[in-house]
């Protein structure tokens, strides 16, 4: 059975969350012996996110399709488009201020294999219809957060 969480903040709020949503996926992944994998509407819309977390050598590699290690897990970097053409084994989504296709993508992927996590970082206060709706069609928990990282035990 597939966990469906999301960290959702207003926009302002996010700023100094994308690392910490990041450790929380390795985690996860961890805990599942798994891989994460990265997902963003768009490569260029990704690389605004990506500059947040990764160095510039590691935001290259991720955007040429190449894996990483990040925290000890492998991280890849995918897109709707690439999530609609790809079989990809179980692991823990990460999405990025997901739009209705990469949500639809992700649960496509989530009918083929086991997916052990899908994790949504996005922002409350601006377009939330594609969440709105995938948490209205899912059993969807929201992180909590303190000031820095999200805490796996605070969970509501």
């Amino acid at each position: 059975m597939t966990d469906r969480v999301i960290l959702q903040r207003e926009f302002s709020e996010l700023n100094g969350l994308h690392e910490s949503i990041m450790k929380y996926a390795t985690d996860r992944a961890e805990l599942h012996q798994c891989d994460v994998y990265l997902c963003v509407n768009t490569k260029s819309h990704g690389d605004q996110i990506l500059k947040r977390i990764f160095e510039e050598r590691e935001r290259n590699r991720l955007k040429s399709n190449e894996i990483i290690s990040v925290y000890g897990r492998k991280v890849s970097l995918h897109t709707s488009r690439t999530l609609n053409k790809s079989y990809l084994t179980e692991g823990v989504y990460l999405l990025f201020f997901p739009g209705p296709d990469l949500l639809k993508a992700v649960e496509y992927q989530a009918s083929l294999n086991p997916v052990y996590e899908i994790i949504v970082f996005t922002e409350s206060d601006g377009h939330t219809d594609a969440t709105d709706q995938w948490m209205s069609e899912h059993d969807v928990r929201t992180l909590q957060t303190g000031k820095a990282a999200p805490d796996p035990d605070e969970r509501s």
